[in-house]
């Protein structure tokens, strides 16, 4: 063992100028868990341990069976004990599970933030494994710097100073892949997520791109409030985003799109056909996110929606009705909403109830010749479907709701909606095109 420990290659001039430049860094307080790949040159290995050594809990050794045996030299060099490391040997040109391992040990040890990771030595895809498991897992990572080589030794000379260099993290100042993630959930209506990517990546970029993360930030943010039917802070955020778009690269956002649905904004939020619309875009969107529940619920209140607007024309509030007026305006009407109420609901009684749920405004409007649906055999399908919402766990049940049963609910009220429109000279697909929510690119 003595004969091995004569080959680390380190004078004390090596050692001192890494401990000082290590102590000034703050290396010792900053980690405490330190990932080093074992190369044939152990003493990159060693200046990284004697560095940490003072609050060091445990290290990962990265190594192939040709440097496996070095081990020994670093573990009596550093005097570390059997319970402070742990190893894993791989093939030399194996990247998968160098990447694996330091995965599985800072989600062991729960340690992203205290752990240092060298990868000074080693073979090639090692060391590539190594720092692409810092970049995308966001981990510091360092290597064992020189200011002069021996060229035949292949080794920093002995009597050179040497000092620990972190590498700087390629994403962690361009933000690309940050970014990329950030793309992906917006265009897949997943705004809240997409800003909070944005957020935490703005602490971390440089000022070149600040602009850019802001606006997009605050895009984000716009439709995020707009799918939760909160209009008045999407055109908040809206506003910012105006004042910013010069920092949107062209043709990454459709700018006259963003402009398109500011436009609209103040018409969904009013009572009428658009506000009727952007529920069912909404839910449209969320059966898009397999939100199967949701798109059900969303579906169900465009439908009752539908309902409320369609009496209202005719005089009646189904918030509080006032069924003397409609025996005096619908001669006959509720002896034909008692008639098909019994029907339908399957009962011999029927409630004059003063404020209407979906079903007897539903009943009501037929009832009067003013229908949503176009039969009672619809009526008795929209019944079936009044049934699966009301099952749901966002309603008075439990029962989840699969693809199948939301799409067949979703594509009735579709086509109840749009025999709607027609009346009024409106096409649907126009009127969702219109506040459709753009692409980022």
């Amino acid at each position: 063992m003595n004969n091995e420990k004569q080959k680390v290659n380190l004078s004390r001039i090596n050692i001192e100028s890494f401990l000082e430049d290590a102590a000034r860094k703050k290396l010792g307080e900053k980690f405490n868990y330190l990932i080093t790949t074992v190369g044939f040159s152990v003493e990159p290995s060693i200046l990284f341990i004697k560095a940490l050594e003072e609050n060091l809990e445990k290290v990962l050794f990265i190594c192939t069976k040709s440097t496996e045996k070095k081990l020994d030299t670093i573990v009596e060099y550093t005097g570390l004990k059997p319970s402070q490391y742990d190893k894993v040997v791989v093939e030399k040109t194996d990247m998968n599970k160098p990447y694996i391992a330091i995965e599985d040990f800072v989600n062991k040890y729960s340690c992203r933030k205290r752990t240092l990771i060298d990868a000074t030595a080693g073979t090639k895809p090692m060391t590539a494994a190594a720092i692409l498991a810092g970049i995308v897992l966001n981990l510091s990572v360092w290597y064992a710097d020189y200011d002069q080589y021996d060229e035949d030794a292949r080794k920093p000379r002995s009597e050179t100073r040497e000092y620990p260099t972190q590498l700087d993290n390629p994403y962690k100042y361009l933000g690309k892949l940050d970014i990329d993630r950030a793309k992906a959930y917006f265009n897949y209506a997943r705004f809240w997520q997409t800003f909070d990517i944005l957020n935490d990546l703005e602490k971390r970029i440089n000022d070149e791109g600040l602009g850019h993360i802001r606006a997009m930030k605050s895009l984000a943010k716009a439709y995020a409030f707009w799918d939760e039917f909160r209009f008045d802070k999407a055109k908040r955020e809206f506003e910012k985003f105006i004042e910013m778009k010069k920092y949107v690269k062209p043709n990454e956002i459709d700018i006259k799109r963003v402009e398109e649905n500011i436009s609209f904004l103040d018409n969904v939020s009013d009572e009428g056909l658009w506000k009727l619309v952007n529920l069912i875009a909404a839910a449209q969107r969320n059966a898009d996110l397999k939100r199967y529940d949701i798109a059900v619920f969303l579906s169900y209140r465009s439908l009752e929606y539908l309902c409320t607007l369609k009496l209202k024309e005719c005089g009646i509030d189904p918030s509080s009705v006032d069924w003397s007026l409609i025996d005096n305006k619908y001669n006959g009407a509720r002896d034909e909403f008692v008639k098909i109420g019994k029907d339908i609901f399957e009962t011999s009684e029927v409630i004059f109830k003063k404020k209407l749920g979906l079903m007897e405004q539903a009943i009501l409007l037929y009832s009067i010749g003013n229908s949503v649906v176009i039969s009672i055999g619809e009526l008795k399908t929209l019944k079936g479907y009044t049934d699966l919402r009301n099952g749901s766990i966002y309603a008075h049940g439990e029962k989840p709701i699969d693809k199948n049963r939301s799409e067949k609910f979703f594509n009735f009220v579709r086509e109840n909606l749009q025999r709607h429109l027609r009346e009024k000279n409106q096409e649907l697909d126009d009127m969702l095109n219109q506040i459709k929510f753009p692409v980022w690119k």
